[in-house]
């Protein structure tokens, strides 16, 4: 007996049927980590309510060690209070729960007003059901609102699994043993004299005003119809302060309702978790069961295949679980994690194949358990990777009845076989096969109420409007389809969504992965066209990562093909994405392919195209001769062929490269002429991208009016179409006319929102230029430390993308900070580099900044002979730009050189010629130089000469 630690015993003999209880409560405390005292007292406390005719006191009798007389835990040595344990443990209910923090309150919310006070409970429904398919997460989100709202019920949570399809009797065994009913008052072999034993005990807490929690999970598992009816009719009897927590797949009200049980159910219908959750899940489940340890899920490789996991997750919890938590049971069958046996990277490329096997078991019981009619339905509309409508459930399963006919033909005008090389009679060829569906009878005849039941069991869900599938449930159902009725159902999807007159940016993609699920060779040809029509239909609209990853993809099919001029086509909408990013030599090497594969094809008007956009990048990278060259060949087969669009797009590019060189009024002239020919067109984007190009030659001769009233109607042009690109632009550019306008409040604001929409976007020559603007800014507001470092990340972008004249403005900026810091050497190499940049591109407005700033350096430096060289140089390219602002920055730096040399009437003359050049009445700038002047003509007497001058140029 010395190596017994404890025993219990007691002096009388007990009764057989009592041995049962005591037993499961002490050895329950003991399993979760109660002293042994502890436990005793759980056991003790649960005998009082049974009806004995015995008497006995259990006793604790411990061999106690000199110095360890404290109490001992016969398991481990925790030692919590039990508010802390979770209520419905034996459940399978963790203390981990990850998310979920909007429904856990709106079910809280829901509880409070189902246990509150005897006003706020007069009719309020008592009675809530958590549906979800399965694997969806609806038991542990019970469990841990029960857990959560533990306070509130003083008379206690009963948790009762109904797995395996357990009868109302046996369930109200468990629920006697949890309220402590004594078994001999109840006769077990008869259930309705235990269901009015446990209504009875129920309605006895109720009177104490003791609400109780009652759990019931699996719902859907009861399977025979009067099983059902029992259990409807026995929750329906429950006193209000019995809320009722049932989880299932099927909304419980309408099978209440025919059994005419007289109360109302909420149905909570129970999402997707969102992705950061679901992340959270990974790592929380990991540590749990040791797989930390092995796989290092902080590592950077293998959090971006994490990411992946759980985008083909999409939301299921359950998925997370059967990678990466402890081994589970599901019916039966004990499934292990998968990450205790395969690498991550092989976990997610089974995961783009097939589910999780734990995860298709479920859903494998579940589908089996649907009639006929719903097992032939659900493979049919699992096709649909979008929501889908009542019409488009006709088309596919009943497409002989007249709605469907109509969608038929509607679907002979679809766009996706209109390419250059298929005929009429090929398009109504594959229209007219969409109609000719070996469809079964049974289904075509029933398929509503079999759409009904799929909504019931929550196989699919429906908003009022429109049906979506769950991801996982798509791919399980899927695979009951035989594969040639499933490739001729991806068809008809993919014709659906093609032939709709403005596809969104999803319907596209999913048109394009529905060709590639049919597979079969014709089905690639047409989804390469397909994903062509889309680049250009979403041009500038976003969408850049997921067309660049389809488009890619098309490549691939394509080479497989041989089809050349698809590969031209895709390589060209790669180049024009990479140009876009800001990815300049990967969109020359796309765009020299695309060139070449079309003039192997003898293709004219793809070749002007591929010009045209190479033109496009030449232009962006500051290289106008071969800009230009290119624009002036693409334009000559633009007419050859007949296409005016590809003519008014030209002259938008031929403006472009004007602008670029400082000619001015030849670039307004272009872009009259495009925005005349995309009237004619009706084109939708061709005109506010070309709108945009003329105000920023206004903004570059001081037309600040006229430049801010094409930039408002472009920008309400792009927001009209959703081009993002283009609103970014547009606000870039009003932040420039803000700042020339000392408006710095409204730049500062313009900029704000151009950087967030390049960002989104990842058009990194558009933050370049932001940053840019955003150091002309701070330079303006004297915040030198703030321009010089928006002056140096914009250089280093406009360095990484290959932009050398963006960078020379970037230079000059630069420049201009060190000179105002007297940083003489550093500026004067600063401008030193842009000029040379600018004079080899004939870049002369950039030229003319760089010449103005050298001579500012020279003055400083007191080198009045070279200032005065460069000054003169920056003023003849300034009265060739024919550029005001130019003009009058100029001849005030000649003033202020004249100044220094102490020639005052000289400095008079500049400074009184650049105010008459200067229109900006009332800007600070033209004050300040006011000022001066009056100043200037104060000091040093020079009143008569003032006055001559205002006369010759008409100043007052």
């Amino acid at each position: 007996m010395a190596q017994v630690p404890a025993v219990v015993a007691m002096p009388f003999s007990i009764q057989d049927d009592l041995s049962p209880t005591f037993m499961y409560h002490f050895y329950d405390a003991i399993a979760h980590g109660r002293t042994l005292e502890e436990a005793l007292a759980r056991a003790r406390q649960a005998l009082l309510p049974i009806k004995q005719h015995s008497w006995f006191v259990p006793v604790l009798y411990r061999h106690v060690v000199e110095g360890e007389e404290g109490p001992v835990a016969l398991l481990v040595g925790r030692d919590e209070p039990q508010e802390h344990d979770h209520p419905l443990s034996h459940l399978g209910a963790t203390s981990t729960f990850i998310g979920r923090e909007r429904e856990i309150e709106e079910l809280t919310t829901l509880i409070e007003e189902a246990v509150g006070g005897e006003s706020r409970r007069r009719s309020r429904i008592h009675h809530f059901a958590l549906t979800g398919p399965a694997g969806i997460g609806k038991s542990e989100l019970a469990f841990e609102v029960a857990h959560r709202n533990i306070e509130k019920f003083p008379g206690g949570i009963i948790g009762i699994s109904l797995q395996g399809g357990k009868s109302l009797g046996e369930a109200l065994l468990e629920i006697t043993h949890s309220l402590h009913i004594h078994s001999k008052s109840m006769n077990t072999s008869d259930t309705g004299h235990c269901e009015r034993t446990v209504l009875n005990a129920f309605r006895g807490l109720a009177n104490r005003d003791h609400a109780c929690l009652l759990l019931l999970d699996g719902f859907e598992e009861i399977q025979e119809h009067t099983e059902v009816g029992s259990w409807y009719r026995f929750l329906c009897s429950l006193p209000e302060q019995v809320v009722v927590l049932l989880t299932s797949r099927s909304n419980p009200s309408s099978v209440a309702a025919l059994e005419g049980a007289a109360c109302r159910w909420y149905e909570y219908p129970v999402g997707k978790m969102a992705s950061q959750d679901i992340l959270k899940l990974f790592v929380e489940l990991a540590s749990g069961s040791g797989l930390d340890e092995r796989i290092h899920l902080s590592e950077p490789n293998q959090q971006a295949i994490l990411h992946e996991i759980c985008l083909l997750l999409d939301g299921y919890p359950l998925g997370a679980q059967l990678i990466f938590g402890t081994a589970r049971p599901i019916h039966g069958v004990i499934y292990a994690p998968e990450a205790a046996t395969r690498s991550l990277e092989e976990v997610r490329d089974e995961l783009r194949e097939a589910l999780p096997e734990g995860m298709w078991a479920l859903l494998d019981i579940a589908y089996h358990r649907l009639s006929p009619a719903a097992q032939l339905l659900l493979p049919y509309l699992s096709a649909f990777k979008l929501p889908f409508s009542h019409q488009q459930i006709v088309m596919l399963v009943a497409p002989e009845t007249p709605a469907s006919a109509r969608a038929v033909g509607r679907l002979e005008h679809e766009h996706y076989l209109q390419n250059n090389h298929t005929t009429h009679a090929t398009n109504n060829a594959e229209t007219a096969s969409l109609g000719g569906a070996d469809i079964p009878m049974e289904l075509a005849k029933n398929w509503r109420a079999a759409r009904d039941e799929l909504v019931r069991s929550s196989f699919i869900q429906f908003d009022g409007r429109v049906y979506t599938i769950h991801a996982q449930v798509r791919h399980f159902a899927l695979e009951h389809l035989q594969q040639e009725e499933r490739r001729r159902v991806h068809r008809v999807v993919a014709t659906y969504y093609s032939s709709l007159p403005q596809p969104s940016p999803a319907e596209w993609f999913a048109a394009f992965e529905h060709l590639e699920d049919a597979g079969e060779a014709e089905d690639l040809h047409k989804a390469i066209h397909l994903i062509v029509r889309a680049a250009w239909a979403l041009s500038d609209r976003g969408h850049t990562s997921a067309l660049r990853s389809l488009l890619q993809r098309a490549e691939t099919y394509a080479l497989s093909l041989g089809d050349t001029s698809g590969e031209g086509q895709v390589q060209y909408c790669l180049g024009a994405i990479f140009r876009q990013l800001g990815k300049y030599p990967e969109a020359l090497g796309c765009l020299t392919r695309s060139l070449t594969l079309h003039r192997a094809q003898h293709e004219r008007d793809e070749e002007a195209w591929a010009l045209y956009e190479l033109a496009r990048l030449f232009r962006e990278e500051g290289h106008y001769m071969q800009a230009g060259q290119h624009a002036e060949q693409a334009i000559r087969l633009f007419r050859e062929t007949n296409d005016a669009k590809g003519v008014a797009w030209m002259q938008t590019v031929l403006g472009e490269v004007s602008r670029g060189h400082g000619y001015y009024y030849d670039a307004l002239g272009h872009f009259e002429l495009a925005l005349a020919a995309f009237r004619n067109l009706a084109n939708d984007e061709g005109y506010p991208w070309t709108l945009r190009d003329r105000g920023t030659v206004y903004e570059a001769l001081g037309n600040y009016a006229e430049a801010l009233a094409d930039f408002e109607e472009s920008l309400r042009l792009f927001n009209s179409l959703g081009s993002r690109y283009g609103q970014a632009w547009v606000l870039a550019d009003q932040s420039s006319v803000y700042i020339d306008l000392a408006e710095f409040e409204r730049a500062k604001t313009a900029c704000n929102e151009a950087m967030a929409i390049f960002k989104e976007q990842g058009a990194r020559r558009g933050e370049a230029w932001v940053l840019r603007v955003l150091g002309d800014l701070a330079r303006k507001e004297h915040r030198y430390n703030d321009a010089h470092a928006y002056y140096r990340q914009s250089l280093a972008l406009f360095n990484d993308l290959g932009d050398r004249l963006d960078a020379a403005r970037a230079l000059n900026g630069l420049g201009a900070i060190s000179f105002t810091e007297s940083e003489y050497p550093e500026a004067k190499e600063h401008f030193e580099h842009a000029r040379a940049i600018a004079h080899e591109q004939e870049a002369r407005q950039i030229e003319e900044r760089a010449l103005r700033g050298l001579g500012d350096v020279a003055r400083g430096m007191h080198q009045f002979s070279e200032a005065e060289r460069y000054y003169a140089e920056a003023a003849t390219i300034a009265r060739n730009l024919d550029r005001l602002s130019e003009r009058y920055a100029v001849l005030h730096r000649q003033g202020e050189l004249y100044y220094a040399q102490e020639k005052y009437p000289e400095a008079l003359t500049a400074w009184v010629e650049a105010l008459f050049q200067d229109h900006r009445i009332g800007h600070p700038e033209r004050a300040e130089h006011e000022a001066r002047v009056k100043q200037l003509v104060m000091q040093h007497h020079l009143e008569d000469t003032y006055t001559e001058l205002c006369r010759q140029y008409g100043l007052s």
